[in-house]
C-alpha cells in the first residue's frame, strides 16, 4: 500500500530520508524559505515504483521570488533554448483566478476584492505573476492624487508617529478627517546624527505647537525612549508600540499602507500629504514623507531585484515610513481612527484565512 505524509513547512527538513513517489506543496511561496523547501522534498522523490514522478504546487504568487518565479525563470530558459517546441514538459504551470474556485460564493469574492489595493487584488485574486518596480510603492507619482492643499486643523484629531533611530530619526503627525476617515499627513519631523535627548526635545516642540494627540505610537526597539514617552504623553493619551511578531511584519505593514494609498478603483484614497511638506530631491540624508514614497525600493540581491523591502537602517526613507507604518498597523482594527470600521484589509485577512 502507499503512506501519506503530511508536514509544515518549518519541518520541511524532517523529510530527509524518506522516499517519497510524488507530492504536493501547497501556499509554499508563503513559507519562510520556499525554494528550500522546494529544493528538500524534490530531492525526495526517488522511489522508481512511481511513475510519472511528480511534484505538484497550489500557491499564490509572491512576486517574482519563491516557486512561481522559479517555474517562470525555468519556462523562460526552455523557450530560449527551444522556440520551435511547445511549453516543457518538466515545469508545466496553470494560472487560475480565485473566482474559478467553485466552493466561493460571489459575495465572498466581493468583500475579499474590496480589502485589497488594486496591486494586491491582481496577485491574490487574480493570480497573477507581478514584477515588482524597483520602487515599493508606485501608486504615488507626479500624477496621482496623494497630495492635497491642506492647513492644520485644530478641531480635527490627530496621532503621532516616532521611529526612533540612532543614525536618524523621524516622526509624523496624521490628521483624521472626522467625517470621512481619510488620513491626511500634515506635518514631520526629521533629524539626522542627533542624540535621544536632542530628538526629545525636538519632539516636545513639535507637539508643543498642536493640541495633544489622541495616540502616540513608538518604534518597540529603543525602550529607554518609549518609557519616555509614556512617562511625558502617557497621561493625555494612549502610547502604544508594535509588539507582536504580525504588527511587527514589515511586508504586511507595507501592504496595509499601500491599501490606504489605493483602496480600489475609482475609489479616493484613505492617505493623503499636504502640499505644505516640502521635497528634497537629491538631498542625501533622511527623506521626509513626499521623497520616502517616491525613493523607497526593493532590495536586489546580486544585482536581481528581490520583491523584500529595503529595511537596513541607514535607508534614507526608511524611518518616515516606518512611523507612518506603525500607526496605520495599530490603528487598523479601530473603527474611530478609520471613519466608524475597521479597515478592510483586515477583513480580507479574515476572509482568507477562513
Amino acid at each position: 500500500g502507499s503512506r501519506l505524509y503530511a508536514r509544515p513547512y518549518q519541518m520541511a527538513d524532517k523529510l530527509r530520508g524518506l522516499t517519497l513517489g510524488s507530492a504536493f506543496l501547497d501556499e509554499v511561496d508563503h513559507a519562510s524559505n520556499p525554494n528550500h523547501c522546494f529544493d528538500v522534498v524534490m530531492g525526495r522523490l526517488s522511489d522508481s515504483r512511481c511513475v510519472p514522478r511528480t511534484l505538484h504546487v497550489a500557491t499564490s504568487p509572491n512576486g517574482l521570488g519563491g516557486v512561481c518565479g522559479r517555474f517562470y525563470r525555468e519556462r523562460c530558459k526552455w523557450e530560449a533554448a527551444n522556440p520551435e517546441t511547445r511549453g516543457p514538459l518538466q515545469w508545466v504551470a496553470f494560472h487560475s483566478p480565485i473566482w474559478e474556485n467553485p466552493h466561493l460564493s460571489p459575495a465572498f469574492i466581493e468583500n475579499l476584492k474590496a480589502g485589497y489595493s488594486p496591486r494586491l487584488w491582481k496577485q491574490e485574486g487574480e493570480g497573477m505573476l507581478l514584477s515588482p518596480s524597483d520602487i515599493v510603492f508606485p501608486e504615488v507619482n507626479a500624477d496621482s492624487n496623494h497630495v492635497i492643499p491642506f492647513r492644520w486643523r485644530h478641531d480635527w484629531p490627530w496621532v503621532l508617529g516616532i521611529d526612533w533611530g540612532t543614525n536618524a530619526a523621524a516622526a509624523v503627525a496624521v490628521q483624521i478627517n472626522p467625517s470621512t476617515g481619510q488620513w491626511v499627513v500634515a506635518d514631520e519631523l526629521i533629524q539626522q546624527d542627533g542624540s535621544f535627548f536632542h530628538f526629545r526635545d525636538r519632539i516636545q516642540e513639535f507637539v508643543a505647537s498642536k493640541r495633544a494627540p489622541v495616540l502616540a505610537v513608538g518604534d518597540r526597539a529603543v525602550k529607554s525612549e518609549n518609557n519616555w514617552l509614556r512617562g511625558w504623553l502617557g497621561h493625555v493619551c494612549d502610547v502604544r508600540t508594535c509588539r507582536t511578531r504580525t504588527e511587527q511584519d514589515l511586508v504586511r505593514g507595507l501592504e496595509m499602507l499601500r491599501y490606504m494609498l489605493a483602496p480600489g478603483e475609482d475609489v479616493p484614497p484613505r492617505l493623503v500629504m499636504a502640499d505644505t511638506l516640502q521635497r528634497k530631491p537629491g538631498d542625501l540624508g533622511p527623506m521626509g514623507i513626499r521623497d520616502a514614497f517616491l525613493n523607497y525600493s526593493y532590495k536586489r540581491r546580486d544585482g536581481v531585484l528581490t520583491n523584500q523591502p529595503q529595511d537596513a537602517p541607514h535607508d534614507p526613507a526608511k524611518h518616515i515610513l516606518d512611523a507612518l507604518r506603525m500607526l496605520i498597523v495599530l490603528t487598523a482594527h479601530e473603527p474611530d481612527h478609520h471613519g466608524g470600521e475597521v479597515l478592510p484589509f483586515l477583513r480580507s485577512e479574515e476572509l482568507k484565512g477562513s
